[in-house]
């Protein structure tokens, strides 16, 4: 979670209640993923947001490549999970309305990435197990 986030009022600033948070500050990466690899040592599990946002819309937008370097130095596979209708909670709140989020979990996937490239092409892979599962409106650029 990027360090911009704590100024930002709403939901995202619960988060750091509820869980450990590695904030990963703009220019960065090296020390946020040697900590991310630190955590898995240790046994911890590590939620990551490919896209680096939680999208306002609900559709998937281009991810960056580090859950692919992440799981190629940890050698821990990546269990994949998809989510879709929080899009709508906010306007549900303010009618005092229930929200249904759907959550789907899919299989580990065990990440190679050598190269940039190599991380590019797994990052899209990944990206399209999650695209997978979920209906056809929010898949955005993995469609």
């Amino acid at each position: 979670m990027g360090d911009e986030v704590r100024s930002k009022p709403g939901r995202l600033r619960l988060v750091p209640l509820f869980c450990e948070i590695i904030f990963a500050p703009r220019g960065a990466r090296e020390s946020v993923l040697e900590g991310a690899v630190r955590a898995l040592e240790r046994g911890d599990l590590i939620g990551i947001l490919p896209e680096g946002v939680c999208s306002g819309t609900g559709v998937m937008g281009r991810a960056y490549s580090g859950v692919a370097h992440l799981s190629a130095r940890s050698g821990v596979p990546v269990t994949v999970g998809a989510w879709h209708g929080q899009e709508a909670l906010a306007s549900n709140l303010r009618r005092l309305r229930r929200t249904t989020v759907r959550l789907r979990i899919g299989p580990a996937i065990a990440l190679q990435a050598a190269t940039p490239e190599q991380a590019r092409e797994e990052t899209e892979r990944l990206m399209r197990a999650v695209a997978s599962m979920l209906p056809a409106p929010y898949r955005g650029i993995y469609a």
